[in-house]
């Protein structure tokens, strides 16, 4: 099998991986309301995007240290992002994100091939700490799938305190009111106090915000950005133990190999 072809077939995976999270950006731009009552659901949808990012970057780094040459590398990214989109939706916006991709996976790989080229020995080192970018920019990628499905939704129908927070304060007040109420009008009054109350909180909020509302969207997704950054640094080293699996295994099945080469170099030096 020539060399051309089984940098092809390595480049398979990140096409795969490039679709699974595009499917996870589906499923996460969904997370809006359950950023605002955290549940099990929600932790769930990040598990889901953690596993898609990670499967990313393995992928990224099996591209970038084995891909040859280099334009074979890029291409890869290209078709990953394109499969990015097809897993995630046809949108100016997501082209835009997907092009953003596809500029820090060729980066990173220009930026690997660089490194790798001025090392005597080979080494990961270089593979695993060029990702940072290309990090960067999948957790960009998923914050702008979440924008772009709570923004219209805010505007539309606007920034509303979930139930959750509200029940208990409503509880305790509600208790105080029905004491003065005879029990045969208690299902009536109860009603009418839920609907005053919910409408006397979104009113609060209205006054509150007023003109700021509309830079809600994108506070919110600063503040998933900033979390996402943290959790991601903290499993930076998972790419980093799957490559070196997957390199022993690709070398066990005789599929890489290591090559010494002997270069003539020529220095300046005084006579």
């Amino acid at each position: 099998m020539s060399k051309s072809l089984t940098a092809i077939l390595l480049s398979l995976p990140l096409i795969a991986a490039g679709y699974a999270f595009g499917k996870a950006c589906v499923a996460f731009s969904q997370a809006y309301e359950l950023l605002l009552a955290p549940s099990a659901g929600l932790l769930v949808l990040v598990a889901k995007l953690m596993l898609a990012l990670v499967a990313v970057t393995t992928a990224a780094g099996l591209v970038a240290a084995l891909a040859r040459p280099l334009w074979l590398a890029i291409g890869a990214f290209a078709l990953s992002a394109l499969a990015l989109l097809l897993g995630w939706q046809l949108s100016p916006a997501s082209v835009v994100l997907a092009l953003v991709y596809l500029l820090a996976g060729a980066a990173y790989v220009v930026m690997v091939d660089r490194e790798l080229g001025q090392r005597i020995q080979f080494s990961l080192h270089p593979v695993i700490d060029a990702q940072s970018t290309l990090r960067l920019a999948l957790i960009l990628v998923a914050c702008g799938s979440l924008y772009l499905a709570c923004a219209p939704q805010i505007q539309q129908e606007g920034f509303a305190i979930p139930d959750e927070y509200l029940d208990p304060l409503a509880d305790q007040m509600e208790s105080q009111v029905l004491r003065s109420v005879p029990e045969s009008q208690r299902s009536q009054v109860v009603d009418q106090f839920r609907q005053q109350f919910r409408s006397l909180a979104d009113g609060l909020v209205a006054r509150v915000l007023g003109r700021f509302e509309r830079f809600l969207p994108a506070l919110i997704v600063a503040g998933v950005f900033t979390s996402l950054v943290t959790l991601v640094s903290v499993l930076a080293w998972v790419p980093g133990l799957l490559l070196q699996l997957l390199l022993a295994l690709l070398a066990a099945l005789r599929i890489t190999r290591v090559e010494t080469e002997t270069r003539e170099v020529q220095r300046l030096i005084l006579a």
